[in-house]
């Protein structure tokens, strides 16, 4: 397990690496002051080569704008090679994935009552 932190410790990302998948376990905020830490998870999660990226931003309790277009630009990279992104969140933030239609475009997981769900 791998572990990285942004500048400001309210961002940190722990990384584990599976056969199949590669899991980023996001705890803090994600903004344009941490987005950066996000972006270098992302990078080594894509050249690690697994067929899936998940990206659980349970634990993190502000995502902005810039969050969302570093999710959607490795959901377009990971695409272009046939390799998958999913999302695990809680449902408040899951508001926010349906909202910008990004639940369209890869699965959001939301962590309900009984057992994770994927969203429509």
């Amino acid at each position: 397990m791998t572990s990285l932190m942004n500048e400001r410790p309210y961002l940190r990302i722990e990384a584990s690496n599976f056969p199949r998948q590669t899991v980023l376990r996001c705890a803090g905020e994600i903004d344009l002051g941490s987005a950066d830490c996000l972006l270098r998870a992302l990078t080594a999660a894509i050249l690690a080569g697994s067929p899936e990226v998940e990206i659980d931003l349970r634990e993190v309790g502000f995502v902005d704008s810039t969050a969302m277009q570093v999710l959607l630009e490795a959901h377009q990279i990971l695409h272009g090679k046939g390799r998958s992104l999913q999302v695990r969140v809680t449902p408040r933030t899951a508001k926010l994935f349906h909202m910008l239609q990004l639940d369209r475009l890869f699965p959001v997981r939301v962590d309900g009552p009984r057992e994770m769900q994927t969203i429509h």
